[in-house]
């Protein structure tokens, strides 16, 4: 009876050897093709038969060893071609670890994102359009673990049909094998690179609802980007600059009733050239139209739509990267500084805003997530074709939520600190 009873034990626990390995190798697999929409169910520390578990996906890599301060190396073992693992006896999910992995005899020192669960709870912030550029696209953070404040940059996407997203830039050599996003609650993906800086370039490598292969995407929540031919996102801080127009920001926000108005609109790019026939960038135009202005009475400068576009000839008003200033002139800072240089000259700042269409640019809005995620599918209401872009759908939820919180970004963030200001519509519909 022992004996049998024994058996029927070994049997089980071998039944259940071959379930886990089977749903490894399916997690590699998945994993190999940048398809893999859960890999926190597979990655970093986990406890098994009793067990603390180190598991690690680092395509490409010779070796690695996991790093824990005062504590001796310990090497993982390589359980797939880029799988490794280590089967340590305790529980690292409190522990703050490194790896170091060498790639072909060159080592890297690597804080593991998969260590970093939970990475955000609150998601009624992600609904409320007022808070949800503070909290979707890049964002700096510092989370803890361990005892310790770790920094990075935490990434949040809204793509609700893809199949699997992964998080690619120069900092992973655009390999989507390496960095596979998670997918979250209400269509959100998500993943924390601790250590991540500003300057960083980076795109989305999303599968759509079947598992076919998308084009790149850009962040829609991006506030800094790059030009042709890469229109890659870049990593930006927009709480580091310090504004100088206190006198702006307090004066009196009522307007006399006998106060002229006078507004100069400009497309920024045709304003004026240097003596090399370039683009005046944002900081250069604070130096010379700035002046000018005042000099001539006038009390608004509006500009033209400076939110990225990859056409300059649609002077801005085919948008793709509706939360970032072109980078064609200079950075969101020499942006800043501009507004910030109106500012101290008494001058208010209004937008051209565009929230009627968008450009059908692979790397933007269009089909973002393999489906029309963001314009109507009947090409009757969903498509301009006066000039050729897909219209917003404005019956859909998350697509108001979008252009909402973008017009409180511009009108409420630190890129615009403007009390009083004017949004103008320049749209076809």
């Amino acid at each position: 009876m022992f004996k049998n009873h024994k058996e029927n034990i070994g049997a089980r626990e071998k039944e259940l050897k071959t379930k886990v390995k089977k749903k490894y190798e399916r997690a590699y697999q998945l994993l190999a093709e940048a398809a893999y929409s859960d890999p926190f169910a597979s990655l970093g520390p986990f406890i098994a038969d009793g067990e603390g578990s180190l598991r690690v996906w680092m395509p490409g890599a010779d070796k690695v060893e996991l790093v824990i301060s005062g504590e001796p190396r310990i090497e993982l073992e390589r359980e797939d071609e880029s799988g490794f693992i280590l089967k340590d006896k305790r529980d690292l999910h409190l522990t703050h670890y490194q790896l170091a992995v060498d790639w072909n005899g060159v080592e890297q020192l690597i804080d593991d994102p998969y260590q970093y669960h939970n990475i955000y709870q609150e998601y009624e912030h992600l609904h409320t359009p007022k808070d949800m550029y503070r909290y979707m696209g890049s964002q700096f953070v510092t989370i803890e673990r361990g005892g310790e404040n770790i920094s990075g940059v935490r990434f949040l996407v809204y793509a609700p049909h893809a199949s699997a997203i992964s998080l690619v830039g120069s900092f992973n050599q655009w390999d989507g094998r390496r960095h596979p996003m998670q997918r979250l609650d209400y269509g959100i993906w998500g993943l924390f690179i601790p250590g991540l800086e500003e300057g960083v370039q980076y795109k989305f490598e999303l599968k759509g609802p079947n598992g076919e292969g998308l084009p790149h995407k850009q962040d829609p929540w991006g506030f800094y980007s790059e030009q042709y031919p890469s229109f890659a996102s870049i990593t930006y801080d927009h709480n580091r600059y310090q504004w100088q127009d206190a006198k702006w920001q307090n004066r009196p926000v009522t307007q006399k009733r006998d106060e002229a108005l006078s507004f100069y609109e400009l497309h920024a790019g045709s304003w004026k050239r240097n003596s090399d026939g370039d683009f005046l960038n944002y900081r250069e135009l604070a130096a010379e139209l700035v002046p000018y202005l005042v000099d001539m009475g006038y009390t608004h400068v509006e500009l033209m739509p400076v939110s990225e576009h990859p056409f300059f000839g649609s002077w801005g008003y085919q948008p793709v990267g509706l939360f970032a200033p072109t980078s064609r002139y200079g950075s969101p800072d020499d942006f800043k500084f501009f507004v910030d240089a109106c500012h101290q000259a008494g001058l208010g700042v209004v937008l051209d805003w565009v929230p009627a269409h968008f450009p059908s640019d692979d790397h933007g809005l269009a089909n973002f997530d393999g489906t029309p995620l963001f314009h109507d599918p009947d090409p009757r209401r969903g498509w301009h074709q006066d000039w050729n872009s897909y219209i917003y759908d404005l019956g859909r939820e998350h697509v108001r939520r979008f252009l909402v919180s973008n017009a409180l970004y511009w009108l409420s963030n630190s890129i615009l600190m403007v009390s009083v200001w004017t949004l103008s519509r320049r749209c076809s519909t």
